[in-house]
């Protein structure tokens, strides 16, 4: 008889795909429509684009479209200013629309998936974001699986902080042995979870480097997965 009681998931790069991050989906886009910077370069500006998403009173309140929408139009403008037309020969209304369409898609299975999970496990949700987390599952229709959907912004801690985690569990009054963590980042996902006392899977299509073996207990490459695992 399984030991985990709860599943808790990451939201982005997790329910809304199989475990590619944001900026590196905004990359493989942005470069199929003519970015032609480096990744390191690329990646740079996208970390100082989303720590300034704080600075919009707005945020928050912002739906998932219109979040990415106004990250693609930030980093429009910036790489235009800072990198010029190597970084941009791609539009922002474009990608954020591509983007958008794969995740619909993963959020729509995923949504069956939660579903069927909800019958065996209790549920809840913890993201590293701006505030939307609640808003987001509400927007999808994931809401109604979770018990508690925790988001960086609001508990003033980020993954892998142990408050973060700590905050979800309160929530749901269980025990960290109680529950398996579910993400796609190792350093803030694996390394978090796993910090708590939860058992960690990790979302990893066999192409991450993963810098501790001990972190991980179990990997997926699709929330497909989970239905059939064993908890040792």
């Amino acid at each position: 008889m399984s030991q985990v009681r709860a599943l808790l998931f990451d939201f982005g790069g997790t329910l809304d795909n199989d475990g590619e991050h944001w900026f590196a989906r905004l990359y493989r886009l942005m470069t199929k429509q003519g970015c032609g910077l480096d990744w390191e370069v690329f990646a740079e500006h996208a970390d100082l684009v989303a720590r300034s998403l704080e600075n919009f009173a707005d945020t928050a309140t912002l739906l998932m479209g219109d979040l990415v929408q106004r990250i693609c139009e930030q980093l429009h403008e910036r790489l235009l200013a800072v990198e010029g037309n190597g970084g941009v020969g791609w539009q922002p209304t474009e990608i954020a629309g591509l983007f958008m369409a794969e995740s619909e898609q993963y959020l729509s299975r995923n949504k069956d998936v939660l579903r069927d999970l909800g019958k065996r496990y209790r549920l809840g949700c913890i993201s590293n974001n701006w505030g939307n987390t609640a808003g987001w599952c509400a927007e999808f229709g994931l809401d109604k699986y979770f018990e508690t959907m925790i988001d960086s912004t609001v508990v003033g801690a980020a993954k892998p902080d142990r408050k973060i985690f700590d905050a979800a569990l309160t929530d749901m009054g269980l025990a960290a042995d109680d529950c398996a963590y579910v993400g796609d980042w190792f350093g803030a996902d694996m390394v978090g979870g796993r910090g708590v006392g939860m058992k960690t899977v990790w979302l990893d299509d066999g192409a991450k480097n993963c810098p501790d073996e001990s972190m991980v207990d179990y990997r997926i490459k699709s929330l497909l997965d989970l239905a059939a695992l064993e908890w040792g």
